[in-house]
């Protein structure tokens, strides 16, 4: 089968899913099965196609093909009609639960003041709570945009004081480490033996991390080394002999991540940050190797010891600032 065919069978599978279960997700590993490919082939050819198969509507991709448009737009046709009925449905609840809270409140009252209590002012209440909430809201993000970035102004400071020096102390101000908690994810596969689930479960805690360091105000001052997690060693060993650097917030991230297409999604991510190196573990004894995997990562499913034994060595021309491969015990 030609690329050309795969891709339209591909999309051709994404067509139908949608057309059968709406825009929801459809696994990676379930639709590279049905097309008769490995994941790693789906994201080094076709991942293009990831945003569709994550619920994107797939309307842009049948410009041709007029039958599936049709039979497309039908589909959204009846749920949009579906929804609207909802929402009617919801609005005569709430009319009804509206009037009956009146009438109960009448009741207990004395008739001069029944029209203090009509539907308007109700409505009108629900209004100020409502808004006063929205600006309860603005003021904690406010409040904690203040906050971070008076931390970071305090660590800019600390890191001025330091005089130049080739090794600056590590404190929770210019050093952070993210590593990533799988427990339950891995857990959860020893029971259901899903390995798409599994890294569904592992893209959300990676996809957590970068949203906290995006939140940082001042990226022009932060350099990010990505620990490229093959099982080798611990992520820990590795923060331990990662420095601190004068003038600059190091952040350490835990990475089991493996192919050039994914790496590249996370680099866009962090195409603010000033600097982003990426450590790539190695060691030449099976034995130790073998001895890890067995009583360090022994939760890990194997399919990610077999993705991590496969995976290419990154390169600089894909993005990253430095690469560095290390020797471990």
């Amino acid at each position: 089968m030609t690329k050309q065919e795969t891709r339209d069978r591909l999309i051709e599978l994404i067509k139908e899913h949608q057309l059968e279960h709406g825009l929801t997700k459809l696994a990676i590993g379930k639709i590279s099965e049905m097309a008769g490919i490995s994941r790693q082939t789906f994201f080094r050819s076709y991942a293009d196609l990831k945003p569709y198969c994550l619920g994107q509507s797939i309307t842009s991709l049948l410009g041709d093909d007029a039958e599936s448009t049709r039979d497309f737009l039908a589909k959204r046709e009846v749920e949009v009609a579906a929804l609207q009925s909802e929402i009617e449905a919801l609005k005569k609840k709430h009319k009804k639960e509206l009037e009956q809270a009146i009438t109960n409140r009448v009741t207990s009252l004395m008739n001069s003041d029944i029209l203090a209590f009509e539907a308007n002012e109700v409505n009108s209440l629900l209004i100020n709570q409502s808004q006063n909430n929205e600006m309860l809201k603005r003021k904690l993000t406010e409040m904690e945009l203040k906050q971070t970035r008076s931390q970071m102004a305090s660590a800019a400071a600390d890191l001025s004081t330091e005089n130049g020096d080739a090794h600056a102390i590590k404190n929770a101000k210019n050093f952070l480490a993210f590593a990533l908690d799988l427990t339950q994810a891995n857990q959860a596969y020893k029971k259901e033996q899903n390995f798409d689930k599994y890294e569904d479960a592992k893209d959300l805690a990676i996809q957590s991390i970068v949203e906290n360091v995006k939140k940082f105000p001042d990226p022009s001052n932060i350099e990010v080394h990505l620990f490229q997690d093959r099982y080798i060693s611990t992520f820990d060993d590795f923060v331990e002999e990662l420095p601190a650097k004068p003038g600059k917030v190091v952040i350490a991230i835990q990475l089991p991540v493996f192919s050039q297409e994914e790496l590249g999604q996370l680099l866009s991510q962090l195409k603010l940050i000033s600097k982003v190196a990426i450590h790539i573990p190695f060691n030449a004894s099976g034995a130790i190797v073998a001895a890890n995997k067995k009583f360090l990562f022994r939760d890990v499913p194997e399919e990610e010891f077999i993705d991590a034994a496969k995976a290419k060595i990154p390169q600089i021309t894909w993005g990253f600032d430095e690469i560095r491969l290390f020797g471990t015990r």
